[in-house]
């Protein structure tokens, strides 16, 4: 399957839907429906008043009856197009949270492909595969997706008000590990004060653990890890937080041998992003804290 960035993707700008639109325009339609035969037949025979108006309710009536039936014919496809994207999308969700992300990405692609996903989940839909991407390393591509999810304009509108601390806890921590700390900051401050649901909370805080290890405040990120300490979170992201606080106490000054001490191995890839932050790579590698690949626990 292709892993093309979809940068040429267009996503609709959230504002009134079409049938929304429709339902104010119906009574005018109505009222001209019932007007024009009363006017033109009265026109030709002022005494013919009452059958213009029978006919104009009749011609209103069937008017009517076809167009709330094209839009519930409508919006009974939409109800499906959209049932299938959540399913696609909470299938996602669950494969990132167990670290799967190639899986996720594969979901993810393959609803973003049909051409009937509502507009306004496609903004959800393309973060997500963002952390996918984020998720297999590809940094320019994850916050490249995220972006394009926000620039949208969706993100922002009452459809996504409760979750927008969970996308930005993805762009922090992608714009972190990055070496970006100026764009990290900024996204952090921009849901400062806002009610972070409990699903996101350990999640927010691990964007902020690397934050304050990556801009070098060891002690605030020790801080944050300990706030996960009994916190559900994938096995991957577990022991790269371990093995970034072991690099945090080093850098405080701890002997990298207590440091390390229990510690679980990476495995052969992890992090990910490795090459983007080579002061943790040239300490795990130092330290011997990956897996060698084809070595057995």
């Amino acid at each position: 399957m292709s892993r093309e960035p979809l940068s040429t993707l267009y996503i609709e700008p959230p504002g009134p839907f079409w049938r929304r639109r429709l339902l104010l325009v119906l009574p005018l339609l109505a009222w001209l429906g019932v007007a024009l035969p009363v006017v033109v037949v009265s026109s030709r025979d002022p005494d013919a008043v009452g059958l213009g108006l029978l006919l104009g309710l009749v011609c209103t009536g069937i008017a009517l009856v076809l167009a709330y039936g094209l839009v519930l014919l409508r919006a009974g496809r939409e109800l499906r197009d959209a049932l299938a994207a959540w399913r696609a999308n909470r299938e996602a969700i669950g494969l990132l949270t167990a670290g799967e992300a190639a899986a996720a990405e594969v979901i993810l692609r393959r609803c973003l492909a049909r051409p009937a996903v509502p507009a306004n989940m496609l903004p959800g839909l393309v973060h997500n595969l963002g952390v996918a991407r984020l998720g297999q390393g590809d940094l320019p591509g994850a916050r490249l997706l995220m972006e394009l999810a926000r620039a949208s304009g969706w993100l922002d509108s009452f459809t996504y008000r409760k979750q927008r601390v969970g996308f930005a806890q993805g762009r922090i921590l992608a714009a972190a590990v990055t070496g970006d700390l100026a764009q990290a900051e900024a996204e952090l401050a921009g849901v400062e004060g806002l009610p972070v649901p409990a699903a996101y909370q350990p999640y927010l805080v691990l964007a902020r653990a690397h934050l304050a290890a990556r801009a070098g405040r060891h002690d605030d990120a020790l801080g944050l890890m300990e706030l996960l300490e009994g916190a559900e979170l994938p096995p991957t992201s577990r022991r790269i937080l371990d093995v970034l606080g072991a690099w945090c106490r080093v850098q405080l000054g701890e002997a990298p041998v207590e440091a390390i001490g229990g510690l679980a191995l990476l495995e052969p890839g992890e992090p990910v992003w490795a090459a983007a932050w080579p002061e943790l790579e040239a300490f795990v590698q130092e330290l011997g804290l990956r897996r060698s690949p084809g070595s057995v626990e």
